[in-house]
């Protein structure tokens, strides 16, 4: 089994959770950790909402960490930064609409990330939310300790989510964002370009168990008059199944830090740059995904807790 360590950014309702619930139900996976990162909700309150999937599944072995603390005064300088970033032409905010949560003793943050990765025997790491839980570690001591990181972030070639050149992950960080994509750490992206005509269709939706936890979200997206692309489930199952990749080019990529316009966008690097070209996923086999998604999804591999 493939040790994975996740990034994530659970929504009560939300793409992560599906994405987790797939690669629960995978045999081929091995979780380690969840690093709950704030994102679509304040950290805190992923770590809520990832305990529960876990719990669903009755996986108490699965360890879970809070990536940062917010009540920390560098913590809460950076939040506000952002929130002056966000504007009218902002069309997602995700955790600034929301009030900063207490410190919680309820979990433990993740004081040596790095140990964790390195005691998990070289763990592929499945980012699909912010990375700023990996900023820390970032350097090129990481890439000694880990397989792979899969990234889901950033668009290319089209409009942002977050703003309209700006996906949402690179915009709530685009610091964590830039220095992934400049570490020598081997990385897969998943940008928007590659998923943006991805949706669930109501004829899979009905074949989706209700009693899944997956399924309210699904039926929601399935009906819906502008449903969300299929984004951090996609990518979950590139683990699952790689070739799901039908095809990627390598590319130089940075991501724009400064305050302006293009805030969280991603560029391309031409010529002479030095910079470690990522993977960048530009085409998948949709039929593939599909039987990976109704296989852990909708055939309920994995029993639930009753």
């Amino acid at each position: 089994m493939r040790p994975l360590i996740i990034v994530t950014d659970p929504a009560p309702l939300g793409d992560d959770a599906v994405a987790i619930a797939l690669l629960l139900a995978a045999r081929s996976v091995d979780i380690k950790l969840i690093v709950a990162t704030s994102g679509n909700v304040w950290a805190e309150e992923a770590a809520l909402n990832a305990r529960r999937l876990v719990m669903l599944f009755g996986r108490d072995d699965i360890q879970l960490c809070v990536g940062r603390d917010l009540n920390t005064p560098t913590e809460r300088h950076r939040v506000f930064m952002l929130a002056s970033k966000a504007n009218s032409a902002t069309h997602y905010v995700g955790a600034l609409a929301r009030p900063i949560p207490r410190t919680s003793d309820a979990f433990s943050y993740c004081d040596d990330l790095l140990e964790s990765i390195r005691s998990a025997d070289r763990p592929d790491l499945l980012v699909i939310g912010p990375a700023t839980s990996l900023t820390p570690i970032i350097n090129n001591e990481l890439a000694n300790y880990v397989g792979r990181i899969f990234l889901m972030g950033g668009s290319i070639a089209g409009a942002g989510n977050a703003t309209a050149t700006a996906e949402f992950n690179f915009w709530f960080d685009p610091e964590a964002a830039e220095a992934l994509l400049g570490s020598n750490v081997p990385l897969t992206l998943l940008p928007l370009d590659a998923i943006r005509t991805l949706h669930y269709s109501q004829s899979f939706a009905a074949t989706v168990n209700p009693h899944h936890p997956s399924a309210r979200y699904i039926l929601t997206s399935a009906g819906s008059v502008a449903p969300p692309p299929i984004c951090d489930e996609l990518l979950a199952a590139v683990i699952v199944d790689p070739a799901i990749i039908a095809k990627s080019t390598e590319m130089r990529l940075t991501v724009e830090t400064n305050p302006g316009p293009r805030y969280g966008a991603v560029a391309v690097l031409h010529g002479g740059s030095d910079r470690r070209p990522v993977e960048v996923i530009e085409k998948i086999d949709e039929a593939r995904f599909w039987d990976v998604a109704k296989l852990l999804l909708a055939e309920g591999v994995l029993k639930l807790r009753k």
